[in-house]
């Protein structure tokens, strides 16, 4: 069987307050199900690998065919938790070492 390749996403998260890792995985989980439906969304294979709260940076894993699709549901998201927010995608690379030099 052929090992599905993936695809790490560098994002940005800005907004008014800091937000915490749940926040934002639970946001994009819950605006990826809005866009895509759950089944899609339980084929891309997400993971949040990491997610700095300082500089509200962080790298996304999911399977290399909803890569798009993921930074669609990104854009989309305006708000968490009552705060105002918004996502946009830094870097996109099949390597997390590479992803890592550029945080």
């Amino acid at each position: 069987m052929i090992r599905p390749k993936k695809r790490y996403i560098l994002f940005q998260a800005v907004s008014e307050e800091k937000l915490t890792s749940q926040e934002i995985l639970g946001e994009i989980l819950r605006s990826t199900k809005f866009v895509l439906g759950e089944i899609t969304v339980a084929k891309m294979n997400l993971r949040l690998i990491s997610f700095d709260e300082e500089i509200q940076c962080g790298i996304i894993r999911v399977s290399n065919q909803y890569s798009e699709h993921l930074r669609v549901a990104l854009l989309l998201i305006s708000s968490i938790g009552g705060k105002k927010a918004f996502f946009y995608t830094k870097s996109i690379s099949g390597s997390l070492k590479k992803l890592s030099v550029k945080v």
